[in-house]
């Protein structure tokens, strides 16, 4: 977790790009930041891809949600990735409602 943590704040505080083109003078920076969380279920919980219903009974790898934002100053953009075979429409809208509460930002909802 300290690992996690050091790697997070020195991306955050160290990547910046910016717009090298001999032909402008204004620069332009970009700020990235990245982050993962675990998101491995309880043992016993069922998996998806079996024929019949299998709840897990170990773990061999543990899952994690892992996200990349950009912002550039004028635009925010967040990309996650879930270590998941699918993600069900209504946590996918509980997500999307959670994000725009906390970033008071409400954009139309694109189609799953």
């Amino acid at each position: 977790m300290q690992v996690l943590r050091w790697l997070m704040i020195s991306v955050s505080a160290a990547v910046t790009v910016s717009d090298l083109s001999a032909e402008t003078t204004n620069a332009t920076t970009l700020r990235v930041g990245m982050a993962t969380a675990e998101i491995t279920p309880p043992l016993g919980y069922p998996m998806s891809g079996y024929y019949y219903e299998r709840g897990a009974t170990g773990v061999l790898d543990p899952l994690q949600a892992k996200a990349i934002v950009f912002d550039d100053g004028e635009t925010r953009i967040a990309v996650v990735i879930c270590d998941l075979i699918g993600i069900s429409t209504d946590l996918c809208s509980q997500v999307r409602e959670r994000v725009a509460h906390s970033t008071n930002h409400h954009p139309n909802t694109p189609n799953t």
